[in-house]
């Protein structure tokens, strides 16, 4: 989803966001420790994507704020809960615009969560989450 697809859908939650995040680590860190924090900073309809990139067509959907809050566990998990599942967390590229951060389970295919986050007015959000796990 480009800044125009953003657009489109109409501008992140404002008001959340009252200063801008002076590093896109805080902010992440932050966002993986403080639930309510990570559905104030997350872009609805979020784009959910299931499915290996290289297979068939990943099945798609958009989740709303009451589905995301309703979910058992957070959309993205804290350090504490990786270390419980044996998850390790990588920001694989960080722009200062875009983000992307995989949690994954080392030497397996079996956890495999990718995070697209977009920077709007200074201050980051959660656009895409997308389970590639096999």
């Amino acid at each position: 989803m480009c800044l125009s697809s953003i657009l489109a859908f109409g501008a992140p939650h404002d008001s959340n966001c009252q200063e801008p995040d002076k590093s896109f680590k805080g902010f992440l860190s932050k966002f993986a420790e403080d639930r309510k924090f990570q559905i104030e900073r997350s872009i609805f309809p979020l784009v959910a994507r299931f499915g290996a990139p290289d297979a068939a067509p990943p099945a798609i959907e958009l989740w709303g704020a009451g589905t995301v809050q309703d979910f058992k566990t957070p959309i993205i998990l804290s350090r504490a809960e990786r270390r419980k599942m044996g998850l390790e967390q990588e920001v694989l590229f960080s722009t200062e615009w875009v983000a992307e951060v995989l949690h994954f389970k080392p030497e397996a295919d079996s956890y495999r969560v990718r995070f697209l986050f977009r920077k709007y007015r200074g201050c980051w959000y959660l656009e895409q989450f997308h389970d590639t796990a096999l």
